[in-house]
């Protein structure tokens, strides 16, 4: 059976100068494809940076709620253009982080319903993070109408 990794942070520090390494250990062990998640500028840059040097690795480039506070204008439209890469599979990971609450919820709320909008109009897939934060994820995805989404960490009672 083959296996894609639809969640990796391969862009993240603890990785940098060891992605060769874990991405040959996944091969091993079935893993014949990744996505690296991206959540800021920079983590975006860095994902699609190493996808385009393997042929095995995607990128999933958004902001991430935690981020939601540093989300302008100037980002969006360089959100947009990343976006555009061939390597680029969907936008995420994105939604809203009441846990942690590094961001105001209003803000975490506006930039995911605002980035739900972009995937609409690009017909592009979403991966959601929603912790602690159930009801109004599920309100804003149930108002927004999107067609596609792939889930990646949705934190609820049962």
């Amino acid at each position: 059976m083959d296996i894609f990794d639809s969640h990796t942070h391969l862009n993240d520090t603890p990785y940098q100068g060891k992605e060769a390494e874990y991405i040959e250990n996944a091969r091993q062990l079935g893993v014949k494809k990744m996505a690296i998640v991206g959540s800021d500028t920079a983590l975006n840059a860095g994902a699609l940076a190493l996808a385009h040097q393997y042929d095995n690795l995607y990128v999933i480039v958004g902001w991430h709620p935690e981020s939601s506070k540093d989300y302008d204008a100037a980002k969006e439209a360089l959100l947009i253009k990343q976006l555009a890469d061939s390597k680029v599979v969907a936008l995420g990971e994105i939604g809203l982080d009441y846990h942690w609450d590094t961001s105001p919820r209003e803000i975490q709320r506006r930039v995911f319903r605002r980035q739900l909008e972009i995937a609409r109009s690009l017909k592009i897939p979403v991966s959601i993070h929603s912790r602690d934060a159930f009801d109004d994820t599920y309100d804003i995805l149930k108002k927004a109408h999107v067609e596609t989404s792939a889930r990646s960490c949705i934190a609820s009672p049962a």
